[in-house]
């Protein structure tokens, strides 16, 4: 070992009993512990609550979705059996569902309730699996009984605003016939629909906003004046999904040939672009927020380490003060100024890199042992879990561990200044 670092090291652990210096080096030594432990455990929640939302809405939400770019509804030429063709010669896609959503109004016993109207030309695909196993009660059959009424499924929540149970019907009215009922002074309740299952998800946008139904519903609502609105693609494995931005890509310049096609069939300026959005593009508000709420609680999470930091700053500069007889006759020894920053900055470095490394190993010990034992328990009844998820990113632990070193580090430059600044003559006549 050289000599820089023994001293460095008799600094630190000095034989002194009582050194109010070696107090102020332990209240740092143990803030940048807990100060990087904290930080690894509140960025391992977060990142396991975000990882649980979007597990549940990569369940429901469709990977993909193709909408029109700038109607309402896909234009009328478009031919769906080609696209269906080509889209289905893709690889990567398991299911494709053509579904037509709308924007409507339920009414029951005077509640009046905006909603989005979900309505497939085919029940018999995932996103219908998926809800089956968060059913509450009821059926999820749409088909018509002998009484000719549509039948709809609805979130849980929903049906409590509208006081409304299985079995119970709703009137179903478009903002196109509310609209027409107020300019003409006409009253018209809407189509009648009967609630026949019921679902919770805990996704606020399918529990308070949506309900489901296959066409025939649609077709009643809207006369009949309607064509269908987006093709919901699955991709065949839940590992694509990270890398939608890939298949959104190659989807895009698919239609982008077919579109081109279809304008040269039509001997018109009329252009049929699509438009093709991810499973992120349909929550990227919740997401943005997500990563927000991760930003800000690691930016204030790290004043500790910022604060734990300045005390090292602190102390090493009152050890400057306290050693500079021994500073002096270093210098009076041939030490130059690299030598004597260097035991003030190694001994800085190892109060901040030891005190990095154990904060790591504390907050990845209790992450694993929440991830193991499941310690921090929650309510499994009011909620989907029953105790608080984590997932560890070990690129952002070691993005924090060398984060920490660096404000030590910085702390202690000003530190090592004051130490090569000591004048030898001065220092030694106060003696």
């Amino acid at each position: 070992m050289q000599i820089k670092n023994k001293i460095a090291l008799r600094y630190i652990f000095s034989n002194k009993k009582s050194s109010f210096i070696g107090i102020i080096s332990l209240i740092s030594f143990i803030g940048i512990t807990l100060g990087v432990a904290t930080v690894i455990i509140v960025m391992a929640i977060f990142q396991g609550f975000q990882d649980l939302h979007k597990s549940k809405i990569i369940t429901l939400d469709p990977h993909i979705r193709i909408q029109p770019k700038n109607s309402k509804w896909f234009d009328e030429n478009i031919n769906t059996l080609e696209i269906l063709k080509n889209l289905n010669k893709q690889s990567y896609i398991k299911e494709i569902a053509i579904n037509s959503m709308a924007k409507v109004v339920l009414i029951k016993d005077g509640f009046i309730l905006p909603t989005v109207l979900n309505s497939y030309l085919d029940t018999n695909i995932e996103i219908f699996k998926n809800l089956k196993n968060n059913k509450v009660m009821g059926s999820f059959n749409f088909y018509i009984n002998n009484d000719n009424i549509p039948r709809v499924i609805m979130g849980a929540n929903l049906a409590h605003k509208l006081n409304a149970k299985i079995g119970d019907t709703v009137n179903i009215m478009s903002a196109e016939l509310i609209e027409r009922s107020i300019k003409y002074y006409t009253t018209n309740n809407g189509s009648i629909a009967i609630i026949s299952g019921l679902y919770h998800t805990n996704i606020e946008n399918y529990d308070e906003m949506t309900i489901l139904s296959n066409d025939l519903l649609i077709k009643d609502i809207f006369e009949g004046n309607y064509k269908f609105n987006s093709f919901d693609i699955r991709l065949k494995n839940i590992d694509m999904i990270d890398n939608f931005q890939k298949y959104k890509d190659d989807i895009t310049i698919l239609l982008d040939k077919m579109d081109n096609k279809y304008i040269e069939k039509l001997s018109t300026n009329k252009s049929l672009k699509f438009n093709v959005v991810s499973w992120y593009d349909l929550n990227s508000d919740i997401f943005r927020i997500m990563k927000f709420e991760r930003f800000a609680s690691f930016t204030i999470v790290s004043l500790i380490i910022l604060i734990s930091s300045f005390n090292i700053f602190a102390s090493l500069g009152m050890s400057v003060v306290e050693k500079g007889r021994d500073i002096s006759i270093l210098k009076a020894l041939g030490a130059d100024d690299r030598t004597i920053s260097s035991i003030f900055k190694t001994s800085g470095l190892i109060i901040g890199t030891s005190a990095s490394i154990f904060g790591v190993i504390l907050g990845l010990g209790f992450c694993y042992l929440n991830l193991t034992y499941k310690i921090l328990k929650i309510d499994g009844q009011n909620f989907i879990i029953d105790y608080i998820p984590m997932k560890i990113i070990y690129s952002e632990v070691l993005f924090l561990f060398m984060f920490s070193i660096l404000l030590s580090y910085l702390a202690l430059i000003i530190s090592s200044k004051k130490a090569i600044e000591t004048n030898i003559i001065d220092k030694l006549k106060s003696e």
